[in-house]
């Protein structure tokens, strides 16, 4: 059985819809995986909506249901997701698309760090946004902005939204 637990946060003594009040969300966490599920129409708002319409954006997750999850966020937003490229070989074959706007990467593809994909996003002045779910000082490498696993699809969008408003090139000084 998951276990599960209501946001008492959230609670509230508003209507019940189905069997769940119509102000809550349920937490489920499994194997270190967190979901939060919200009830219809009650999910925290993206305000950003449209603001990435278009945008080509390179996916680079190497956990399926992760990379999904993910992909299926940014398409929410209106972006073109380039991959989900689940290794360095892959994100780096698809960097050679001609028109890349950002990119979102995790930090650790199976036993691969991602420093190859982060110092090409560099060199062509992609910006990118790094996620981990390891407690490695990613931000002592890079100023690219860095997102705790899970990542909060709200605050991962903002941070697209925020980088491809205008040139933002990021230096790497990754570690020898």
């Amino acid at each position: 059985m998951f276990p599960v637990v209501a946001n008492p946060d959230s609670m509230s003594d508003d209507v019940i819809h189905h069997g769940m009040r119509a102000e809550s969300s349920i937490q489920i966490t499994f194997h270190s995986v967190e979901l939060r599920i919200y009830p219809p129409g009650r999910q925290r708002r993206m305000d950003t909506m449209g603001a990435l319409a278009g945008r080509r954006v390179l996916l680079v997750e190497d956990e399926p249901i992760i990379a999904l999850d993910l992909a299926m966020i940014l398409e929410r937003q209106g972006v073109a997701v380039l991959g989900p490229a689940m290794s360095v070989g892959e994100a780096l074959a698809l960097l050679n698309e001609p028109l890349v706007d950002a990119a979102v990467l995790d930090m650790l593809l199976g036993t691969e760090p991602s420093w190859p994909i982060i110092e090409v996003l560099t060199q062509r002045t992609i910006p990118f946004v790094v996620m981990s779910a390891s407690d490695e000082p990613v931000q002592a490498y890079t100023a690219a902005p860095y997102l705790a696993k899970p990542v909060d699809p709200v605050e991962l969008v903002k941070q697209l939204v925020r980088l491809t408003q205008g040139p933002t090139p990021y230096g790497s000084a990754h570690p020898s």
